[in-house]
């Protein structure tokens, strides 16, 4: 699979961005001492498939927090469960949040 061309990944990022969410979850991982970014794992069929991580001080590890799967066509977004590899709505998503950041 294709790596996202830069315009579609800023694009995808900049509509993760206006989540509420994304935000509270940005916010929190910072509190902790620890840095949000994203990484762009790849791009199909005008899907871009983007990585919200954190990084730790004093690390080279980072962590993956959630993959988000934007359409750029349809603007709808899907979370993808990494155990499971079955994709949820970001709805389903957002149910999950207050159990993970509380």
């Amino acid at each position: 699979m294709p790596i996202s061309n830069q315009h579609n990944t800023l694009v995808a990022i900049n509509t993760l961005e206006t989540i509420p969410e994304i935000q509270i979850i940005k916010k929190a991982v910072l509190k902790v001492g620890r840095k949000p970014f994203y990484t762009t794992e790849y791009e199909e069929n005008g899907i871009v498939t983007i990585s919200l991580r954190e990084s730790f001080p004093d690390d080279p590890h980072t962590s993956r927090i959630d993959t988000f799967n934007v359409d750029l066509h349809s603007g709808k977004i899907t979370v993808s469960d990494n155990v499971t590899n079955i994709d949820i709505s970001l709805e389903e998503w957002k149910k999950t949040l207050s159990e993970r950041f509380p």
